[in-house]
Parts: C-alpha cells; sequence; structure tokens
C-alpha cells in the first residue's frame, strides 16, 4: 500500500466540522483514478467545489469517507474503529451522485464491514449525515450537471488497514 498521509499545518478554522475516512487505497486504484481523471475534458469540470483537496474539480487527497460532519472526539472514535482491523473492500464501477449544481464522479466501493463502521460510529458519534444509506466511495471529479465519463474500469479489491480524521483546521491525523 502507498499510503500519504498530508499534515496540513493550519492555524485556523477551514472546515465546520471533522471527517472519519480512509486514504489507504491500493496503488492500482490510485492508478486508474489518476488515469481515468487526465482524461477528463476541462470543459465538463465543475470548479465551484474546490478547497484543499479538489483543485478545478479534481478530487486531489484520494479517500473513502466514512463519516462526515463530526466532533473531534478522537477517544470515542478511536474506541469504536480499533474495532474494525482488516476491512476487505471492493472498488466495483465508476457511478455518479448529481446534485443541484453539480454531478460527482465516482468510484463505487462494497464492504460489508466498513458499512458496519460508519452504522456504529453514525449511532454513537454527533454528525452531520444526512443520508439514509450509506455508499462507500471515492470521488474522482466533480462535473457538470450532468455530464458523464466515458471510460473502462477494472475492480480492485484489498484490505483496509488504517483510518483518520479530517480535522476542521484540514490537517490528517491517523486514528
Amino acid at each position: 500500500m502507498n499510503i500519504v498521509h498530508r499534515l496540513y499545518k493550519r492555524s485556523k478554522q477551514i472546515f465546520d466540522n471533522a471527517c472519519i475516512q480512509t486514504s489507504d487505497l491500493p496503488e492500482e486504484l490510485i492508478k486508474q483514478i489518476r488515469n481515468i481523471q487526465e482524461l477528463i475534458p476541462m470543459d465538463i469540470l465543475y470548479d465551484g467545489e474546490d478547497d484543499i483537496f479538489v483543485e478545478n474539480g479534481i478530487q486531489k487527497q484520494l479517500h473513502i469517507t466514512i463519516l462526515y460532519g463530526v466532533d473531534e472526539n478522537l477517544p470515542i472514535i478511536s474506541n469504536i474503529v480499533s474495532k474494525y482491523s482488516n476491512v476487505k473492500i471492493a472498488a466495483t464501477s465508476i457511478d455518479y451522485f448529481d446534485s443541484e449544481d453539480y454531478t460527482v464522479a465516482i468510484i463505487k466501493h462494497k464492504s460489508e464491514k466498513l458499512t458496519e463502521l460508519h452504522a456504529d460510529l453514525k449511532e454513537v458519534i454527533l454528525n452531520k449525515d444526512m443520508y439514509d444509506t450509506y455508499t462507500p466511495h471515492t470521488t474522482i471529479a466533480y462535473l457538470n450537471k450532468g455530464e458523464r465519463i466515458v471510460t473502462d474500469f477494472k475492480p480492485v479489491e484489498w484490505t483496509i488497514k488504517e483510518f483518520e480524521i479530517v480535522k476542521i483546521d484540514g490537517s490528517i491525523e491517523e486514528i
């Protein structure tokens, strides 16, 4: 695994809440996503979602969100996450989420254990998750509303061994 934990040294708050995620993605998947990103025509990219992890509509910091909109309560988070080691997961296909202003191109993942972890965290930790169903995914890019990417994707299976929290200052800390 080629795992990069970026520590952004910030003195001010840049996010309203923290996010629990994993960047523990296999190199084979990272390469596929980067190749897909390079093929996306600039004129279909939506640039209204840029932040420290997204640039010109392209997701730079590849990860799988487990639960967003959380407080930085590391002892409780660590206690729950520690019960989930070696989480088997599969990247299955390219898919899309449509919002009011744009379309999100994603790699869809399947993992019963990751879904269980999400549910356990959501039950115990205050959060702003508004969705009834958890859809594990890795964002490829933000596209103009209704746009689609035409490319092949080869499914990848691996085991997640590391989790992290993105704090409100943008720093990433391993859990």
